[in-house]
This record gives C-alpha cells, sequence and structure tokens, in this order.
C-alpha cells in the first residue's frame, strides 16, 4: 500500500481540531440554519412545506428536519447529496444524513466515499455519516475506501462497529503493516471489537 504520510498528518491534525471545537462547530451550523430559516426553523409544519419548494429551501429545511432525527429529511437531503457541483454542498448533506442514522442513505453515502473525483473533505464526511449509521450494506465500500489514507481511521472504526468479518484480512494487514501507531492501533481495536462481537454471538446461538 502506498502511504501518502503528508495527507495522513494533515487528516491527524484536522482530526484534533474538529474534536476539540467539535461542540462550537455544531452550535454555529444550529445558529447558521436558525437564521436563514427564521421563523421556520422550530415550526415542524413550516420546514415540512419547505419541503415541496425551491431546492435550496428543500436542503436547509432537510439538514434542521435531521437534526430533529425526522426520517422526512432523508429524501431531500440525497437529492442534494446526488448534485456534485459543488464540494461544501455534498459535504454538508452527508453530515446531516449521518445523523438520520437512516440506512436508506448508505448507497449514496458509499458512492461518495468510494468517488475519486470528490475531495478529501467529502471523503471524510462521508464515512463519518456511515460511522454513525452503522449499517453493514456500507462493508464493501468501506473495504474499499481504507486504501485513502484521509479517511482511514473513521473507515476503520465503521468496519469494526459493523463487525465486518470481510474486512479482517484488511485490517490484520494495516495492524501489522501501517507505519503509523495511531492507524496501527485503531485497527488493533476494530479486530478486537470485531472477534468480541463474534464472541457474543456465539453465546447467543
Amino acid at each position: 500500500m502506498r502511504i501518502r504520510r503528508q495527507n495522513l498528518y494533515a487528516w491527524l491534525a484536522l482530526s484534533a481540531v474538529v474534536a476539540a471545537f467539535g461542540a462550537t462547530y455544531q452550535w454555529q451550523e444550529s445558529r447558521s440554519l436558525r437564521y436563514w430559516l427564521g421563523d421556520a426553523y422550530d415550526n415542524r409544519g413550516k420546514l415540512e412545506k419547505m419541503l415541496s419548494g425551491r431546492a435550496e429551501g428543500r436542503w436547509l429545511a432537510a439538514a434542521r428536519l435531521a437534526e430533529m432525527k425526522d426520517p422526512r429529511s432523508v429524501a431531500p437531503l440525497l437529492a442534494a447529496l446526488r448534485d456534485v457541483s459543488g464540494t461544501r454542498k455534498v459535504c454538508r448533506m452527508c453530515v446531516p444524513l449521518g445523523e438520520t442514522g437512516d440506512a436508506r442513505a448508505v448507497q449514496d453515502l458509499v458512492r461518495a466515499l468510494n468517488n475519486p473525483s470528490l475531495s478529501d473533505d467529502v471523503h471524510q464526511c462521508a464515512a463519518k455519516a456511515l460511522l454513525n449509521i452503522g449499517d453493514p450494506r456500507s462493508e464493501p465500500g468501506l473495504i474499499r475506501a481504507l486504501q485513502d489514507d484521509t479517511s482511514v481511521i473513521i473507515v476503520i472504526r465503521a468496519l469494526g462497529r459493523i463487525g465486518s468479518r470481510r474486512a479482517l484480512p484488511d485490517l490484520k494487514r494495516v495492524a501489522a503493516r501501517h507505519p503509523e501507531p495511531m492507524v496501527r492501533r485503531e485497527a488493533k481495536a476494530a479486530l478486537s471489537l470485531i472477534e468480541t462481537r463474534r464472541e457474543v454471538g456465539k453465546e447467543k446461538t
């Protein structure tokens, strides 16, 4: 595996910043939605009406409904995700889709994760959304994404969460050979989690 260390270091630094300021970011995002949605922000009825309006309004309303864990947000968010005219738009749609936890988003998120024409930021957003959803159908796409150093840690965590036994050979290789200690530790943790889930499954049968 060809390692792009510079990209990995950049991702690790970005992850630390995001972890430190995650709460502030979420507050700013909610504040931005509140500004653009105005009196519709806390009014579910008005948000529902916006879903049948112009595209930009649909996406804003859907993002707010996703915060509310409303399943009606998924369809307009997916429509926005499929519009790849702007990287920021695609990434912004991945985040609330992950928050919904709705498996209907898996196919499109995997497509975004494995699309080489999209940016590293989009790959990371898609990987995080798939981690949040935790659906086994994301397994093949996540395994393919192990080759992408910019999102590899999130991908490893997602594979561990879904208990991917198909990923065991790849995770073992990463745990043994990856030059970055943090990546090796994450791979070992995922292997342990997968094995624990397998043992629990045996006990239940």
